[in-house]
């Protein structure tokens, strides 16, 4: 786990060197900003739309949702809603 953490971090102090110094003085805090907005728009937004996908389809596929609702950030509590468990 440490070794994946490690990698998964290991370019951000190169970007932000590199943003740093290609940047105008007058618009290094914007620059970051976006950069920080683009990183976010493509780590967050999948798993925003995982869920409302699973929130979506939970009547269709009752017995997946049971097992995997908590692997996604919006716990919807789905067990009361299904009678398949995934024991």
């Amino acid at each position: 786990m440490f070794l994946a953490i490690f990698f998964l971090f290991l370019n951000t102090g190169p970007s932000n060197t590199a943003l740093a110094n290609v940047s105008l003085p007058a618009v290094r805090a914007t620059a970051f900003a976006a950069s920080i907005f683009v990183i976010h728009a493509f780590g967050d937004v999948p798993g925003v739309l995982a869920a409302w996908l699973h929130w979506r389809t939970r009547k269709y596929a009752c017995g997946v949702s049971v097992c995997v609702r908590n692997h996604f950030p919006l716990r919807v509590g789905l067990a009361h809603r299904c009678e398949i468990s995934c024991g």
